[in-house]
């Protein structure tokens, strides 16, 4: 995960909310994986119902970002693996990468509160 981390800042320095197209990226190299898709959607207003003190961080005017999201699989594991990537408005970036989850086997959004937050204050994040 830290690898795959290390390869969302590659992602992430080229691109943001505002040039948010599956043109501006590329798959990383990632020893040992295939990739199956890489999605790229601009966020505009997003919002959530505000349940954690993270989530207040969001603006009641909704959240733009640009969603990148990976799929990428290992050969011969029978496994597939989804990894998202939110990148603030080139204005709010502060060219810095957080990561939000758990450890081991409790990683992702969730109800992406945490995420959100984190973007709202100018990290790309996942």
């Amino acid at each position: 995960m830290r690898l795959l981390c290390a390869t969302a800042l590659g992602l992430a320095a080229g691109a943001s909310a505002a040039n948010c197209a599956k043109e501006g990226f590329q798959y990383p190299d990632l020893f040992g994986a295939e990739f199956n898709s890489i999605t790229v959607n601009k966020a505009t207003g997003f919002n959530l119902t505000v349940g954690t003190p993270e989530g207040k961080l969001i603006p009641k005017a909704g959240l733009t970002f640009c969603n990148v999201t990976i799929r990428y699989h290992h050969p011969g594991q029978n496994d597939s693996t989804t990894v998202q990537i939110w990148l603030p408005e080139p204005e709010a970036w502060n060219s810095r990468f957080a990561g939000v989850g758990g450890g081991g086997f409790a990683a992702g959004k969730f109800n992406g509160e945490p995420l959100a937050s984190t973007v709202n204050l100018g990290y790309a994040g996942n």
